[in-house]
């Protein structure tokens, strides 16, 4: 198995999960990239998930401006090797999660053994999700 861990605040957070092609969509697209056992990109993921984080990373708007590491889709598909079209097999998919509330009111309300979990298709769509919460 593979585990990427980042801390972050839970106003970042709740910010980010609003964007249905943001970070955590960006870094799967990412690590999917890398389940092949193409050789070239081997090595890479730690390099390049340190790079998409610098473009998604908490911080004033103008000092990622300064930088150059505005959150852009462009970046972020240039960074993980995505063509514009990249063939896939689409499935349809809907623009808000079943969880009412999502993310600001669900994470604020969160306890201990609780996890959330979706797949989305190429165009940030949801197509599937689960909610898991310990008994």
């Amino acid at each position: 198995p593979l585990v990427i861990y980042q801390r972050c605040g839970r106003e970042w957070l709740d910010e980010s999960l609003q964007e249905t092609q943001g970070w955590l969509y960006w870094l799967a697209r990412l690590a999917a990239q890398h389940i092949t056992p193409d050789t070239m990109r081997r090595g890479r993921l730690t390099e390049q998930v340190d790079q998409l984080w610098a473009m998604w990373q908490p911080g004033p708007w103008w000092a990622q401006w300064l930088r150059g590491l505005r959150r852009t889709s462009q970046r972020s598909r240039e960074l993980t090797g995505l063509a514009d079209e990249a063939p896939v097999v689409e499935l349809p998919g809907v623009r808000y999660l079943p969880w009412p509330g999502w993310p600001g009111k669900t994470l604020g309300q969160a306890r201990p053994g609780q996890g959330w979990f979706w797949q989305q298709n190429s165009e940030g769509r949801y197509v599937d999700a689960l909610r898991l919460a310990e008994k």
